[in-house]
């Protein structure tokens, strides 16, 4: 396995470095943002994608005979000049920029501090008095700004700081630190999820266990290694027997699990190495989650993820774990309103009433079925039941082999945002002037529009045996010639989601 994961990684090893500004002389040298030091469409460096400098470090320091970059002064030099152009790179406030200049976004700060803490814990010589600097004024921005939204990047935001308060010379408020942990620790659901904006969401979930691994790699914090036990064993029954993790049940739309922090747990527990095989054994598949990964996600968390993971390979526990996908499974997460049925290793049927009774069903060979819910189209406007929505109403009765699930609610209505040079140039100057502040407005439009429609609608599931049985019905409905089948595409905007996947395909 760990040949097949090195053979994958050296297939992608020239593309990440591509993203890299690789010339010493260049004002831009270090900068992972090829379309702002390459081909010049941006004119800002979208920091968060320092992160590319992990997947460096994996390709320098991993021994073997094939590895052309092992040892190589260019890496070590690029991973170095990574880490000066961040410091370069960083706002007044302490933050980093994303998406647009002056954002000071949460996501690039927290997910840079992480990869720069890692490399200087590795590279103490990289040290100097800027790189300082500007770590410790992230610190003190990330304390001051905590995410309660999206917990993947509050979880990152914190293992940002613990790894690197031991570099000498940073500075960190121990106070706001442990109270800020305290409240993440207590954000955790029962049934091992973290909130995603507004449910669990098995992408963001794995991105989270990455993070909490390195805190308890270094902190050895019970509440840290107890977290990824509840986390992995959510995220164990949602394998499916093709060995896929379903998609649109997710909060955010995720297609992906990323294996860093499951397989560095799978040195301790056996359910998280049987994760960590099921993700990378399928590696060499045609669409598996590695390969199909954007350039921006190769340098993002995605590609890091799979490159420092190969280091984990030989530790994992080799005890044998039937996971739920390989034995007669029924489980309704009650905290969530998700449902999960697996025939032992012949079919898997996934169902979200959180997003309107959406559900996908797969057998060995993939997925076979799967139903969105509906839409209809009102003017500029699209009404859609399929919306991560914390108003519907949810019921459900298993009594055996019967099971009938319930959601009740009322339409969501959704306009798409096209981008235009007048929008572009509003929000340069709301940037200038407001920076960070106008970050809320920017979310509820992307993210949390929710504006209910007058029409409802209940969906009734009814299982039994090998079927599903879906009895839709609405109210306050002019005619229902203007409703239709709902696509496998969501509504709503998720960075990392929207990647191609075969369900796309069913009709």
């Amino acid at each position: 396995m760990k040949q097949l994961l090195w053979n994958q990684i050296q297939n992608h090893a020239q593309r990440l470095l591509s993203q890299a500004d690789r010339d010493p002389d260049s004002p831009s040298y270090g900068s992972f943002d090829r379309n702002y030091w390459n081909y010049k469409i941006r004119d800002f460096s979208s920091v968060i994608l320092q992160q590319g400098i992990l997947s460096l470090d994996v390709l320098y320091s991993f021994n073997s005979p094939d590895n052309i970059y092992f040892q190589k002064p260019v890496i070590k030099d690029l991973i170095k000049a990574g880490i000066g152009f961040w410091s370069k790179s960083q706002l007044r406030s302490g933050a980093f920029n994303e998406y647009y200049p002056n954002e000071s976004g949460f996501p690039p700060t927290a997910f840079s501090l992480y990869a720069i803490g890692l490399m200087l814990e590795k590279y103490p010589e990289f040290i100097d008095k800027n790189v300082i600097i500007s770590i410790n004024k992230a610190i003190r921005w990330l304390l001051k700004h905590p995410e309660k939204e999206a917990l993947n990047q509050e979880s990152v935001a914190l293992s940002g700081i613990i790894i690197s308060k031991n570099i000498s010379g940073v500075k960190v408020n121990e106070t706001l630190l442990n109270k800020r942990l305290d409240q993440f620790y207590n954000s955790q659901y029962p049934e091992g999820w973290f909130n995603e904006y507004g449910g669990p969401d098995l992408g963001y979930l794995s991105v989270t266990i990455d993070s909490l691994w390195d805190i308890y790699r270094i902190t050895e914090d019970a509440r840290a290694l107890k977290a990824i036990e509840k986390a992995t064993e959510f995220i164990s029954y949602f394998i499916s027997v093709s060995y896929e993790p379903p998609v649109m049940i997710n909060a955010r739309n995720t297609d992906y699990l990323v294996p860093f922090g499951l397989s560095g747990f799978g040195s301790m527990n056996p359910v998280a190495a049987e994760l960590s095989r099921v993700i990378l054994q399928n590696i060499s598949r045609p669409g598996n989650m590695f390969s199909k990964t954007d350039d921006r996600y190769l340098s993002h968390y995605i590609g890091q993820s799979y490159f420092r993971s190969l280091l984990n390979i030989e530790k994992l526990k080799s005890e044998q774990v039937v996971l739920p996908y390989k034995k007669d499974t029924i489980k309704y997460f009650d905290g969530c309103d998700i449902f999960v049925k697996h025939i032992a290793e012949q079919k898997s049927t996934f169902i979200s009433l959180r997003k309107g009774g959406i559900y996908s069903e797969y057998d060995v060979n993939g997925i076979k079925s799967a139903d969105y819910g509906w839409r209809y189209k009102t003017g500029k406007s699209i009404a859609v039941t399929h919306w991560q929505n914390a108003d519907y109403r949810c019921s459900h009765q298993i009594n055996g082999g019967k099971i009938e699930l319930v959601v009740e609610g009322n339409f969501t209505l959704h306009r798409y945002i096209k981008p235009s040079p007048l929008k572009h140039v509003v929000l340069r100057v709301l940037s200038f002037i407001a920076g960070n502040r106008i970050m809320p407005f920017l979310k509820s439009l992307i993210i949390f529009s929710q504006k209910n429609s007058k029409i409802g609608f209940m969906r009734k599931l009814n299982i039994s045996n090998n079927t599903i049985e879906a009895v839709d019905s609405f109210r306050n409905l002019p005619g229902e010639n203007i409703l239709y089948k709902a696509p496998h595409y969501s509504m709503r905007h998720v960075s990392s989601a929207g990647r191609f996947v075969e369900e796309e395909l069913l009709k």
